[in-house]
């Protein structure tokens, strides 16, 4: 590993430590995706007896399967809730009547989001006051499959100055204000729990902003990766399959993307 990529390592493997301990939460919102897997490892140092929760669609395991492999390999108390159909459906004006009553004025999120949120929250408050979730990351470290393609073609052609994509870093920074990174506090407030997210501890997000853009989006093994430096800073800490496990939306995660079709079909 070159001096820089290890220092940027440390740094951020500090400053996450900070943000977590800084603001303690009882529970954690754990997908096995990189993002809460790293929150959970830092966690599991700070807070004792951590709690650890997963909601799937019932006979659904894209996350399940994951989460579980991270709570065995953290040894946390791990509590799954599997919510059907039915209660997809029964549970949306609920969970959009949440997000309405805080003055919601953003973009539209889709119910396959913020339905699993809503019930993840509500059987989490059934044991803890306060929750990690990883929200942030993605928009700090280039993970979602659009931005990692835009990185792509950035680095990949001469056209693009260094101010250019230091503008762009900018603009993907922005996103951390908007009401889609920040409607999760909104439902908690409903639903009487907490909801910390340690990835939009402004310290972290300054210095995110700072690292260069070719260790967000690199080559590895084969393929390129979003979020390359926060895999390179906890590789040695977490199994290599939930290192290197590919960016999963929650929809698809936790199964609730296909009850969008229940929602078409009932209009």
């Amino acid at each position: 590993m070159e001096e820089e990529v290890r220092q940027i390592c440390v740094k951020l493997r500090s400053l996450l430590e900070e943000a977590v301990k800084d603001n303690p939460a009882e529970g954690i919102l754990l997908s096995g995706g990189l993002d809460t897997s790293i929150l959970a490892f830092l966690a599991a140092k700070q807070v004792k007896g951590l709690k650890a929760f997963t909601v799937s669609l019932k006979g659904f395991d894209k996350d399940l399967s994951y989460a579980m492999k991270v709570a065995d390999f953290l040894s946390l108390e791990h509590k799954v809730y599997f919510f059907t159909e039915e209660e997809f459906l029964e549970v949306l004006p609920e969970a959009a009547g949440a997000l309405n009553n805080n003055g919601y004025l953003g973009e539209p999120i889709s119910p396959s989001v913020f339905i699993p949120n809503y019930i993840a929250l509500r059987f989490a408050k059934g044991f803890v006051n306060s929750v990690y979730n990883g929200e942030g990351s993605d928009e700090l470290f280039f993970g979602y499959p659009s931005m990692v393609k835009l990185g792509v073609i950035i680095q990949g052609d001469e056209f693009y100055t260094p101010e250019f994509k230091r503008e762009l870093e900018r603009e993907f920074l922005s996103l951390l204000q908007t009401y889609n990174v920040r409607f999760p506090w909104d439902l908690g407030k409903v639903l009487g729990i907490e909801v910390k997210s340690p990835y939009l501890n402004q310290r972290l997000v300054e210095y995110a902003g700072v690292i260069p853009f070719k260790y967000k989006v690199k080559e590895e093994r084969g393929r390129v990766w979003g979020k390359w430096i926060l895999r390179q800073a906890f590789q040695d800490y977490l199994p290599e399959e939930i290192i290197w496990r590919e960016k999963v939306p929650i929809d698809s995660g936790t199964g609730s993307v296909r009850l969008l079709e229940l929602l078409e079909a009932r209009k």
